[in-house]
């Protein structure tokens, strides 16, 4: 009930504060959906329990089933194992991706691009699944936002349980973060020396996190409201990235 409490509280504020701020995961969804034509052969990286948040699941269904063959990968089995929409999942590491070269149209990941440790060999291994002009977006955080400078301030058991309480995600779910190429930058920068193309880079806002704290959640819907400027987008939360396979 605290919970429901506290979450009433927080849509009131926002459609107050800032009534047309958008959720990350909304935009991730639009984008695909924009560039997911003519049924593609799809592959999702880290693809984990779902592609998108339980919220989006009916967006989740119907891009599965457009698309003409789709994929899933994760090194965690669990997680694969209960995954719900795709029928075709590989346990594997993305350091090395069991498909053959140009096997895909069309590469997501949600969430995932923070946690890569080894980032240059790994994006070169996506690149390698990928068609020429065939498109990999991404969804992470941004280096520079707030959520990720706290984020990267917090010891990571005490991370693990503040994200379940907030976010009610289970421990075992919250998994080390890197974020080797989480700004425009350095986006910039790998993808010249990869030879990806950079189509988007969408700098967003997205919902507040603290709504479990009402006092709190006041003061970070202020700041996202303050985000939405121009002069302070490269200090928005999250990214969402296009990049197109350059033919070599």
């Amino acid at each position: 009930m605290y919970r429901v409490h506290c979450y009433n509280i927080y849509r009131k504020l926002q459609k107050l504060i800032i009534p047309y701020l958008v959720y990350s995961q909304q935009v991730y969804a639009d984008i695909i959906k924009k560039y997911a034509n003519n049924f593609p052969v799809w592959l999702d990286i880290g693809c984990g329990h779902q592609l998108f948040e339980p919220s989006h699941f009916d967006k989740e269904v119907e891009f599965v089933k457009t698309s003409r063959l789709s994929f899933g990968l994760d090194l965690d089995f669990d997680s694969i194992k209960n995954h719900k929409t795709i029928k075709y999942k590989v346990r594997a590491n993305i350091n090395n991706i069991p498909f053959k070269d140009s096997s895909f149209d069309f590469i997501t990941a949600n969430m995932v691009v923070e946690h890569l440790k080894d980032t240059f060999l790994q994006l070169l291994e996506i690149k390698r699944v990928l068609k020429h002009d065939g498109y990999f977006i991404f969804h992470t955080p941004n280096l520079y936002g707030y959520k990720t400078i706290i984020a990267k301030l917090i010891p990571y058991l005490l991370k693990k349980r503040l994200i379940y309480f907030t976010q009610q995600r289970r421990e075992e779910d919250v998994y080390l973060t890197y974020y080797k190429i989480n700004s425009a930058s350095k986006i910039k920068e790998v993808s010249e020396s990869i030879g990806f193309d950079v189509q988007e880079i969408n700098m967003l806002t997205s919902t507040a996190d603290l709504y479990m704290f009402p006092p709190l959640v006041l003061f970070e819907l202020f700041w996202i409201k303050c985000l939405t400027s121009d002069k302070l987008k490269y200090l928005r939360t999250n990214m969402v990235v296009v990049f197109k396979n350059r033919k070599q």
